[in-house]
């Protein structure tokens, strides 16, 4: 009689996470039906401004887009913009001199997801 050893306890739980990665991924537009939408954000001095973009361009044309300041407890909301045309795209801009970590959001409007853009740092 041969011995197999068994799996590690780590591949196992490996496995099992990609599965639930997957699942959880194929789970998303099913739940959402709304059109997927995303925004970008960029520092540059002065303040920041990025991109919203979306297969569906109503879903682009005049979202507002709310930019937080992150903080210890709520985040702050520091300004507002809504996104105009420019190229394939819209486009937003919040001036701001502040230091610190800062996020993009656009909320969820009729039938266009709402979306979160990665935190970047203020530039001095």
């Amino acid at each position: 009689m041969s011995h197999h050893p068994s799996k590690s306890p780590r591949t196992r739980r490996a496995k099992i996470a990609a599965v639930l990665a997957v699942a959880g991924a194929l789970a998303v537009p099913a739940l959402a039906g709304a059109a997927q939408s995303d925004v970008s954000i960029q520092a540059e001095q002065g303040g920041f401004f990025g991109y919203v973009h979306s297969p569906k361009q109503n879903c682009e044309l005049n979202r507002t887009v709310e930019l937080y300041k992150v903080r210890s407890g709520d985040d702050r909301l520091i300004g507002t913009d809504l996104a105009q045309p420019n190229g394939p795209d819209s486009q937003w801009f919040v001036n701001t001199n502040k230091p610190g970590s800062f996020y993009a959001h656009i909320a969820k409007k009729g039938n266009c997801a709402a979306a979160t853009s990665p935190v970047v740092q203020a530039q001095a």
